[in-house]
């Protein structure tokens, strides 16, 4: 009880005690009373169920009259009366903290206020609460607690919509984006992977040709045509327009372009059947050569319905590029033979730092750069070759054409230091090439690479992004990562691309190899690059595997 309230009821006390004798006096008087008096007391009644002011207390002459009025027929216990209607009706509201003290309300008939809201007494005890209310109250807390455990329930579609959010996903503008290298594209058809996880915003298209380095993809071209004649690649005739100039039993597979300027520049005039003019170094695995109507088809697709690609990934042969002697062939291939297709194309390049993987010893010792000794030293010098080709590559490209690493190898060595039984997952059975962890993995920093965000989630179908793969290294796969191993490698993804995040077993040893090549002022002349058959030879003497386009070297050639 407030201050005021304790003043109020002594004030009241002392009035009404004061009032007693009145009492007495009127009641001797009333057997004489006149009209007038009469009268007095019907004022008196009426003022006692006329309502106050709102929000005002009522006065100690206000609780006065009122005991007069009920002594006219109980006397005797009249004052016992007034001090309990005073004590029980009275709703004294606490100060106000924030200003000045809010009025008091007065209780009449036990649950209304002065002002007509409804109030219950303290002597009238709680309101039950309608059973509609309790139900309402009820569904919404059972809903809110539904709704939470799926949002931690990995692959859920909330989970997946709050995960989406986090990564910032937002709506992507669409993409064309073109890959260009070996079986480490090839191996489960990676740029049919990305498509997939880009859920619509990225539409590829490909030169690939397994075992092959960047230069002597400019010398043979595509080499996919018996290793993507398989259901997954199969296009229906029927539904193109090319049916009636190949017949409707014409089998028609996507293996992509035939020659690196057919993909970039949209047309290629060396490029003949059957490689009649000798251009180009023919092992029978360009479809272009073998096929003249693919020829005919894709030299219409490129004329007539051009990608203009936004981005071109460029892969290279991994124990190539981690060679800081060997690399040489390379670099000169993409200041002088990429570089002016890709300024035709106006397509940001993007160098895949490929990823390091495990080597016999006899192997070990007749390297000279001594790269693949371990996991660690093999991916340091990969992504050592990588920021060379960067930098090359970035010296004959405008700004706006900067080129960018995909950093594979540093989202694989992460992996290594965090999870070493995740790591071995990342590998497919022959233990060089990506399995379908690894693919996906691939997928996700690359994409990532390009929009610089998370791609959307993939759900619980982590296997869907794979449905439309052309051929998968194991033919028999059936295993793929679960929700939450996904959700791992999308972390690694983030953590690498979008974080900076460098392992701490990398160790970049700089070279003086680039400023060398750099300092050289020669310009391209237009002629393009070229690598004579003799060195065309001599980069294929050594590469694991060989049989290549017999079916048997896809899981031999290194990437």
């Amino acid at each position: 009880m407030t201050d005021k309230t304790a003043k109020l009821l002594n004030e009241d006390d002392t009035s009404v005690r004061s009032e007693s004798k009145a009492i007495e006096d009127l009641e001797n008087a009333l057997s004489g009373e006149t009209q007038e008096s009469q009268e007095t007391k019907g004022t008196f009644l009426s003022m006692m169920t006329k309502p106050t002011v709102p929000g005002e207390t009522k006065t100690a002459m206000g609780a006065a009259a009122a005991t007069f009025a009920a002594s006219l027929d109980n006397a005797s216990n009249k004052l016992n009366k007034s001090m309990k209607k005073i004590q029980a009706n009275v709703y004294d509201v606490t100060d106000n903290a924030c200003g000045e003290d809010e009025p008091t309300k007065t209780v009449i008939n036990g649950n209304k206020t002065v002002d007509g809201t409804d109030y219950v007494s303290f002597s009238d005890g709680p309101r039950d609460i309608p059973k509609w209310q309790k139900m309402t109250a009820g569904g919404g807390v059972a809903c809110l607690l539904l709704l939470g455990l799926i949002a931690v329930i990995p692959g859920s579609f909330l989970n997946q919509a709050l995960s989406d959010a986090k990564d910032n996903v937002g709506r992507r503008e669409k993409m064309t984006v073109g890959f260009i290298g070996n079986s480490y594209l090839y191996v489960n058809d990676a740029p049919r992977v990305v498509e997939a996880i880009a859920k619509g915003s990225i539409v590829q298209q490909s030169v690939i040709n397994p075992g092959a380095s960047l230069g002597r993809l400019l010398r043979s071209g595509n080499g996919m045509y018996e290793l993507w004649a398989t259901d997954e690649a199969r296009v229906d005739i029927n539904e193109t327009s090319y049916a009636n100039l190949v017949g409707a039993d014409y089998d028609l597979f996507d293996m992509g372009f035939c020659t690196v300027p057919q993909l970039l520049e949209g047309y290629d005039q060396y490029l003949t059947y059957k490689n009649y003019n000798g251009a180009y170094y023919n092992n029978g695995n360009n479809p272009c050569f073998v096929d003249a109507y693919y020829l005919t088809i894709t030299n219409d697709i490129s004329t007539s319905n051009p990608l203009y690609f936004d981005y071109v990934v460029l892969n290279d042969f991994t124990k190539l590029i981690a060679d800081e002697y060997e690399r040489e062939d390379s670099i000169e291939a993409l200041m002088y033979a990429y570089a002016p297709m890709l300024r035709v194309a106006h397509a940001v390049p993007i160098i895949v730092d490929t990823h390091a993987f495990y080597w016999e010893a006899e192997n070990v010792a007749e390297n000279e750069t001594h790269y693949g000794t371990d996991v660690a030293a093999f991916t340091s010098q990969i992504y050592a070759g990588a920021l060379e080709y960067q930098a090359a590559l970035g010296s004959a490209l405008p700004e706006k054409l900067e080129p960018r690493i995909a950093p594979i190898g540093l989202a694989y060595l992460t992996v290594y230091e965090d999870n070493r039984k995740m790591y071995s997952k990342l590998f497919a059975s022959d233990a060089i090439h990506a399995s379908s962890y690894g693919t996906y993995l691939f997928a996700t920093v690359l994409y990532a690479t390009i929009y610089n965000r998370m791609p959307p989630s993939v759900g619980r179908c982590v296997d869907s992004v794979f449905e439309n793969s052309r051929d998968l290294l194991d033919a028999n796969m059936t295993v793929f990562p679960t929700v939450s191993e996904a959700n791992y490698l999308r972390r690694i993804a983030k953590r690498v691309v979008l974080g900076g995040h460098k392992p701490r077993s990398l160790v970049i040893e700089a070279t003086e190899e680039y400023e060398e090549i750099v300092g050289n002022e020669t310009e391209y002349d237009g002629d393009g690059y070229e690598m004579d058959e003799e060195e065309y030879e001599e980069e294929g003497e050594g590469e694991e595997g060989e049989g290549e386009g017999e079916g048997e070297g896809e899981e031999g050639d290194e990437a």
